[in-house]
């Protein structure tokens, strides 16, 4: 367990393929169990990484990324997983190359997906959202969870909290 400030960082650069969501969720596994998070918090930060990563595959992967107008079509999309701790808070975050913005669903018994975005809500307490970014074309994704600091998990935030956080996360470009 980490006590005190905590300022903590991992990024995994990927091609957005489909494999690319088995290596982000096992990169955040190896990560966060280095940085001793506990099991109730590791669990829900990989199921938001599994849920982050497949949309990015799905959304951000459907098209040759901007890159490719450089004059290579074999240039695939990228994607990027971000690991951040600061202070009490871990903030997943997941890159993609797409400026189509990610779309809450409502639930819906027949529907064959579309439940991603409200997983990811309801594990975060509703503090996810996303962001343009400004360095290369595409948007960040992401979501936070406490992180305990003092061995003790903090207290839940409120049910029903809906608006998205203001932690805006911005890709490293090294």
């Amino acid at each position: 367990m980490v006590s005190g400030a905590v300022d903590l960082r991992s990024r995994l650069d990927l091609a957005c393929e489909p494999g690319a969501i088995r290596h982000a969720r096992s990169h955040a596994r190896d990560v966060l169990r280095k940085w001793s998070v506990p099991a109730e918090v590791l669990f829900d930060a990989l199921t938001i990484v599994a849920e982050l990563a497949t949309n990015a595959v799905r959304h951000g992967g459907i098209e040759p990324g901007p890159r490719a107008a450089e004059g290579d079509a074999t240039i695939s999309p990228v994607c990027a997983l971000d690991l951040r701790v600061h202070n009490d808070r871990l903030y997943v975050a997941m890159y993609d190359e797409s400026r189509r913005a990610p779309v809450l669903q409502p639930p819906s018994d027949d529907a064959e997906n579309g439940r991603g975005l409200r997983l990811v809500a309801g594990l975060s307490d509703g503090v996810w959202g996303y962001a343009y970014t400004t360095d290369r074309p595409g948007k960040l994704v992401w979501a936070s969870l406490p992180f305990p600091v003092s061995g003790k998990l903090p207290e839940p935030s409120p049910v029903g909290r809906t608006s998205p956080g203001r932690y805006r996360p911005t890709p490293s470009t090294s």
